[in-house]
């Protein structure tokens, strides 16, 4: 999935900008799960479900901070 990730934040700029505004996002989704997750869910699947979203968006960020680094 990487692969994707990387190329989406190439092609497709958010306020002209490739690869901050997705890390910014992407750690913003991170925190609010995380805070979603101790607050509100009560269930496996929730959890699951949760973890996942969390994982999708650092796995983005990561991307991105990667690619930052290569630039540099």
């Amino acid at each position: 999935m990487k692969p994707i990730y990387g190329f989406v934040s190439d092609n497709y700029p958010i306020g002209g900008q490739r690869r901050k505004p997705y890390i910014l996002l992407a750690m913003l989704v991170v925190s609010v799960s995380w805070f979603y997750l101790t607050c509100f869910v009560n269930d496996e699947f929730g959890v699951v479900f949760i973890m996942v979203i969390s994982n999708i968006a650092a796995a983005t960020a990561n991307v991105a901070v990667e690619a930052l680094t290569v630039e540099y």
